[in-house]
């Protein structure tokens, strides 16, 4: 059984302003133990864009791995909007491991 203690380093994942689909919040992640490593997807929002004359902010699916579960890089876009329905973001992403795959389900909007 697993037992979580709330790290005294807390925010463990925060925005990073030198990529604009995440300078805004990194958030709601969903971590998941494999191959020696925690790997972390996340919500992330960006800075506001104009999307058909309106500025809005964007959410996409974050990807950051870490040894420890506390220091995390390796950060990159996992899933941004490609749809007509994801045009206004892509959230709350949730992994499963099933049959030997892993498989990720998010909401668009």
């Amino acid at each position: 059984m697993y037992q979580l203690k709330r790290s005294d380093e807390n925010p463990i994942l925060v925005p990073d302003s030198t990529h604009p689909w995440e300078a805004d919040l990194a958030y709601n992640g969903c971590p998941i133990e494999g191959k020696g490593k925690i790997h972390f997807v996340y919500r992330a929002l960006s800075d506001p864009e104009d999307i058909n004359g309106t500025w809005l902010q964007v959410s996409s699916i974050g990807y950051a791995s870490s040894k420890d579960g506390i220091h995390f890089g390796g950060r990159k876009q996992l899933i941004k909007p490609e749809y007509p329905w994801e045009q206004f973001g892509c959230e709350d992403p949730r992994v499963t491991f099933l049959d030997g795959k892993y498989y990720i389900f998010y909401t668009a909007i």
